[in-house]
């Protein structure tokens, strides 16, 4: 689940996927608190290591919280996360500069980089949910009979995921 601040509200157990590794806190060991996909993209290197096009993301990242910032000027945790980044990270400064705005369509994929798999793609599914929230449920999924299915169904297996 995520909020226009792209905070996870919810988070797999074997979500940390485009995350940090498991033994720098990832999953269910990753407070509440940290679960923030903006902040890992520009703040941990660990976490720009999982995608393939790092620079790509980072952009789009940006991209989206700008559109939130406009939609909700107000909002006191979004507008401390965009001053957090921008005082933390020359990359996030770089891409909030070029005002290129994004909403991450249905279909987009990201390209991933795991260690035990190589590189995959991930099929984004963001759904907006009942009752006006702007909280979103966002799906990754591979393409079935896919090289990158084949690839998450490692990562699932107990016997090759990582511990």
């Amino acid at each position: 689940m995520c909020p226009p601040t792209w905070s996870a509200g919810a988070w797999t157990s074997w979500g940390g996927t485009g995350s940090p590794p498991r033994s720098s806190g990832t999953g269910p060991a990753l407070p509440p608190e940290t679960r923030n996909t903006a902040r890992l993209i520009f703040l941990s290197p660990e976490t720009r290591a999982r995608f393939a096009d790092p620079d790509d993301t980072a952009l789009r990242i940006a991209g989206v919280l700008r559109i939130n910032a406009g939609k909700s000027p107000d909002d006191p945790y979004l507008a401390s996360l965009i001053h957090e980044l921008s005082l933390r990270s020359e990359e996030f400064r770089r891409c909030w500069a070029r005002h290129e705005v994004s909403c991450g369509s249905i279909g987009d994929s990201v390209r991933m980089r795991h260690p035990l798999v190589g590189e995959f793609d991930l099929v984004r599914e963001p759904m907006v949910l009942p009752g006006g929230d702007p909280m979103r449920l966002i799906a990754y999924h591979a393409e079935p009979d896919s090289p990158s299915e084949e690839a998450l169904r490692l990562l699932a297996d107990p016997l090759t995921a990582p511990r």
